[in-house]
């Protein structure tokens, strides 16, 4: 099924798609600032565990999307600086449209766009670009948008200020595609190297089962949700 979509349609199935995600839900859209339906609808969808991944080109997000980030679960974001597609999608159908996820244009300007279901060609092809797309961006590390800790000296029983702490994790800077093994920047939060990663996000299960630990590399049973071996993480946990 394919159907031609004016502006209010376009807006009115970019919300069904939210509402009726099962697993995940992927948005292309260069420019970001949320309605407060769209806000309502975004922090619904990740409550019932719907992982939400978002492809946008501005460099500087705006304070309130910031917000919005902040109180959603299973987000994952990435930066793509030439980015000029607008394209949205859940397991069951897709939304390529002229107007950005932005509220100016839902409510003021004069969009166009389709609606392709998932048995059409059309809907895999567009899936596979948006694959490539994000593959190709920056992965926008998500404690970004988390509330800053305290600047304060943490002190010991003795009320003395105890010595900044270097955390090994900042420290690292080589892992493992926690798929293949190869080496890749050490970042839990995106630990794929490009060419599995464009493969898992074909389907999107955090919980899937992979072959390597983030960390040391060694061959052990990890998964996106969980990329490292135990011994790594109660080492960094420590």
């Amino acid at each position: 099924m394919i159907k031609f979509l004016t502006t209010s349609a376009v807006a009115s199935e970019l919300e069904a798609i939210l509402i009726n995600a099962k697993r995940k839900v992927t948005l292309v859209s260069p420019y970001l600032k949320f309605s407060d339906t769209f806000i309502q609808r975004l922090q619904d969808a990740t409550r019932k565990g719907v992982h939400l991944y978002i492809v946008y080109r501005e460099d500087d997000l705006q304070a309130a999307t910031r917000d919005v980030f902040h109180s959603l679960d299973n987000l994952h974001l990435y930066n793509c600086s030439n980015l000029h597609a607008k394209c949205y999608f859940n397991e069951d159908r897709m939304v390529i449209t002229s107007m950005n996820f932005y509220e100016f244009s839902e409510k003021n300007n004069r969009e166009m766009g389709v609606l392709v279901s998932s048995d059409e060609s059309l809907y895999q092809a567009a899936v596979n670009e948006a694959d490539s797309i994000m593959a190709a961006s920056d992965v926008v590390k998500t404690h970004l948008h988390r509330p800053k800790a305290s600047k304060r000296s943490a002190r010991d029983d003795r009320g003395q200020t105890k010595p900044p702490s270097t955390s090994r994790k900042k420290q690292r800077q080589q892992g493992h595609c926690i798929q293949c093994g190869s080496p890749i920047k050490y970042n839990p939060e995106a630990p794929f190297c490009r060419e599995c990663y464009a493969v898992w996000a074909k389907w999107g299960n955090a919980d899937h089962a992979e072959k390597h630990c983030h960390t040391c590399g060694t061959e052990t049973e990890t998964s996106m949700a969980k990329p490292q071996c135990y011994t790594c993480y109660r080492s960094e946990a420590a």
